[in-house]
């Protein structure tokens, strides 16, 4: 039987957000309502185009000698990039666009082939009170736009930023968190969670942190005999008004 049902409240959009920089090996967050490490800077707003994600992927076909049918597609090559164009002209701005930082005087000497090297990104999408955080720990400028300088319109920097396969990830190039994704919000019976070091055993002491934790149950009345969710290896059910230690009697 298929699960889940259409719901126009899960339809997002991407009105406001913001990208951040930080040296290579700065620590990123942990969530999407983190305060950032002191080390990362706004890049400042954005053209109303906001940002383009891409993945570039590149494929082979294998297929069979006895018959030439297609018996295998591998990836061989693929990538991560975003896109945006900034339309500040601050020191942030610059030095990622030039790959340089500006002098105390806001002076610099421009090389073209210079990208400023692998730096740490944090990307916010904001819808409200969802927050997307996207957070890239090696990546680089590896594509400028062409500067138009004219009286009716904004200068902006457009860049295109690569991500990279890192350590921190273990070999993954982006983390993304995204809240509305959680499924504590709706713990259905049946449903099994990560242990988490807060829920140290199948009591009442335990079932009580859950709320506080952000367990919400899915439905919101008794639930029947034998039901439960499972934290790693414990056990809770709701009884109505609470969590309750075990399945359900």
């Amino acid at each position: 039987m298929p699960t889940g049902t259409p719901d126009s409240s899960n339809v997002r959009v991407a009105p406001t957000g913001a990208w951040y920089v930080a040296p290579l090996g700065t620590t990123g967050p942990t969530s999407a309502s983190d305060a950032l490490n002191a080390a990362f800077t706004n890049l400042g707003y954005l053209s109303e185009d906001g940002t383009s994600r891409t993945t570039d992927r590149s494929s082979n076909d294998i297929k069979g000698w006895q018959n030439a049918a297609l018996v295998r597609t591998v990836v061989t090559d693929a990538a991560i990039s975003y896109k945006f164009t900034l339309i500040e002209t601050n020191r942030a701005s610059v030095a990622l666009y030039f790959g340089v930082a500006p002098g105390p005087d806001g002076s610099y000497d421009v090389d073209p082939s210079q990208t400023g090297g692998r730096q740490s990104f944090v990307f916010d999408v904001i819808d409200g009170t969802n927050v997307r955080r996207v957070w890239l720990p090696a990546a680089e400028v590896v594509e400028l736009e062409d500067i138009t300088f004219d009286s009716g319109d904004a200068t902006g920097y457009g860049v295109t930023v690569k991500g990279y396969a890192n350590a921190t990830l273990s070999g993954k190039v982006e983390r993304v968190f995204d809240p509305s994704l959680n499924k504590k919000s709706a713990a259905a019976p049946g449903n099994v969670f990560p242990a988490d070091s807060n829920i140290t055993a199948s009591d009442s002491t335990n079932a009580a942190k859950l709320a506080g934790l952000g367990y919400v149950a899915n439905p919101t009345t008794a639930w029947t005999t034998g039901q439960k969710i499972s934290i790693g290896a414990f056990d809770f059910n709701w009884s109505g008004t609470a969590w309750a230690a075990g399945a359900h009697a």
